[in-house]
């Protein structure tokens, strides 16, 4: 997609720019974000190797979760539910 310039433009020039590159659709008269995804949508077919490692932060906040609310969840399941009895 093009970047816009700094320059002075009509706003019917800066509407087509914003949104040059994308395939025409029903999503330009109507809120139709189906439509939108359905004719811009590229799927990718890579692999993971493009994703980074948690960092220490994220892995020390995974296990203060784990070790102080996931592994009482795991011990302590939900069996039943009483949708009936207010609470």
């Amino acid at each position: 997609m093009a970047a816009v310039e700094a320059t002075a433009v009509s706003p019917e020039e800066l509407q087509a720019k914003a949104w040059e590159g994308f395939a025409e659709g029903n999503w330009q008269k109507d809120i139709d974000v189906r439509d939108f995804i359905q004719k811009n949508y590229t799927p990718y077919e890579g692999d993971e190797s493009f994703l980074a490692d948690a960092t220490d932060k994220t892995k020390h906040l995974w296990k203060y979760l784990d070790d102080n609310y996931l592994s009482v969840e795991r011990k302590q399941r939900v069996y039943d539910v009483d949708t009936h009895t207010p609470a």
